[in-house]
């Protein structure tokens, strides 16, 4: 018995040996999907400590792996064969933490914001796996450390104060960049050689922290933690038991429509855009809703209303809120939903159409929220 599992034990040793130099891409991809296929709110107790875990076993890991590679610091003998899977555990938790934030940033913006970023870091993924690459290890690491941890501070710091805006961003951004800096103060008192702090590892946090900077001064950062789970367009609205009844007409074949985004209005008929937004728990803030169109003979969108809306958070299906407008024109037509600090985190198109008969009760279809 005990040498058939001395057999089995070696045989799989042996194939771990063999196809070592896909375990780390595995993991990282392991870790990728997995968070995010169980991922809960984002105000969730234990979703924001798994989270604190994952960081500070990243840094732990990562800070041992800097004294190793370019310190005389060694590993104690009786923790060796632990540390040898410090590498693999490292890309799963990075690729865990990643995964979140991913899908965050998806969800919390336009595709256009989204895509900008998930671009650059897949090409720092790629980067990281090839050979050409290998001597820069380190600070590939650090670059993924750094887009983790700012965006762990971004995502949750609006969380525990209760709002978005400039001054909460900055102070995310401050809270990651001295958490980056003690990181570096420890590494010096390690004796990591100075050109490995200023040359390696400086240039990555300054880098990263002013990447997020700038972003969100072209508005690109995604609009975390704050979501758009549902917008659409409709003709009538009342609100019976707590729900919003909303009326709208449409062709039965134009299923993935939201409400109707061929909008045919009738004589007096207002234009109503519904929206839904995910805030947190204890969120208190507002949204803006955009109204854009293109008038007849112009080729640019041009802003025709703002209106604010009021935001409550805590509700799992998301804040519900609506915008009114009776005065709109023929062709094409968007709304922009806006956060406070006028990031983007939703958009809906719609065509607006105009008859001189008005719509029968009977052709409205019903969405209930």
């Amino acid at each position: 018995m005990i040498e058939a599992l001395q057999t089995r034990f070696t045989q799989i040793k042996s194939l771990y040996e063999n196809y070592e130099h896909f375990v780390n891409p595995g993991l990282f991809v392991f870790g990728f999907t997995f968070d995010s296929v169980f991922m809960d709110r984002i105000d969730n107790t234990f979703f924001i400590a798994q989270h604190f875990i994952y960081i500070s076993l990243v840094t732990i890991i990562l800070f041992f792996y800097t004294l190793t590679e370019k310190t005389e610091f060694q590993i104690q003998p009786k923790l060796k064969k632990v540390w040898r899977f410090s590498d693999d555990a490292l890309h799963f938790l990075l690729g865990s933490l990643l995964s979140v934030f991913f899908w965050l940033y998806v969800t919390s913006s336009v595709f256009t914001t989204s895509f900008l970023f998930l671009l650059i870091l897949f090409l720092i993924l790629v980067a990281n796996e090839l050979n050409y690459f290998k001597k820069y290890g380190l600070i590939f690491k650090f670059i993924l450390f750094q887009i983790a941890l700012i965006s762990f501070f971004t995502c949750l710091v609006p969380v525990a104060i209760g709002s978005v805006g400039p001054f909460i961003y900055y102070f995310s951004i401050i809270i990651s960049f001295l958490a980056s800096f003690l990181i570096l103060y420890l590494f010096f008192k390690k004796h990591v050689p100075l050109n490995v702090l200023k040359k390696q590892i400086l240039p990555v946090v300054i880098g990263a922290h002013l990447f997020f900077v700038f972003i969100y001064i072209m508005k690109w950062a995604p609009a975390v933690p704050l979501s758009v789970k549902y917008t659409g367009v409709y003709h009538k609205i009342e609100k019976q038991d707590g729900d919003y009844i909303l009326k709208y007409h449409r062709s039965w074949w134009k299923f993935w429509q939201n409400g109707a985004q061929d909008f045919v209005a009738g004589p007096n008929d207002k234009l109503i855009v519904f929206t839904s937004v995910f805030a947190p728990r204890n969120f208190k803030d507002h949204v803006y809703l955009v109204f854009e169109a293109i008038p007849e003979g112009q080729t640019e969108w041009q802003l025709q209303d703002k209106i604010k809306l009021e935001l409550m958070g805590g509700r799992s299906m998301g804040f519900r809120g609506y915008a009114e407008k009776s005065n709109y024109f023929e062709g094409p037509w968007r709304t922009r939903i806006l956060t406070s600090d006028e990031r983007e985190m939703g958009r809906i198109y719609f065509d607006i159409t105009k008859q001189e008969t008005a719509l029968k009760k009977e052709d409205l279809k019903t969405d209930i929220f």
